[in-house]
């Protein structure tokens, strides 16, 4: 009975993964072995690009801010100055959190050796554009 109760939980835990950044990490999956230039042509030009160690890595990020999910709060609130400057306000706090994702790119002799994806919302992203 503890062994079902154990694979069941399992189960539900499993169910509980992003599909969205799974879909994401597979598509950018698709660019490694790929050229420096054919990585800069699909992504665009990086945010940011260090060398070390006889290797490069290129960075692409996207910010934005959203209303946070609140299950079963009604979004009631006003705009005008608080403690953060001018925005969004509602009882406790910034109706606003501030969601992001940074995809780095590791390149040794010219090619896409790997990547990381780092963030709070790195799933369903554009990166990398189709051309």
């Amino acid at each position: 009975m503890r062994g079902i109760v154990i694979g069941l939980a399992l189960l539900v835990l499993a169910g509980c993964g992003d599909p969205g950044r799974a879909e994401l990490e597979a598509r950018l999956g698709e660019l490694v072995g790929r050229s420096e230039v054919e990585l800069v042509r699909r992504m665009g030009a990086p945010a940011r690009v260090v060398e070390a160690g006889g290797r490069r890595f290129l960075a692409w990020s996207q910010t934005w801010l959203e209303p946070p999910y609140v299950p079963g709060a009604a979004a009631a609130g006003f705009a005008g100055w608080g403690p953060g400057g001018f925005g969004m306000y509602g009882f406790g706090g910034p109706m606003l959190v501030e969601r992001g994702c940074e995809a780095t790119f590791e390149v040794a002799q010219e090619r896409v050796a790997g990547f990381t994806l780092r963030g709070n919302a790195c799933r369903w992203l554009p990166w990398p554009a189709n051309s």
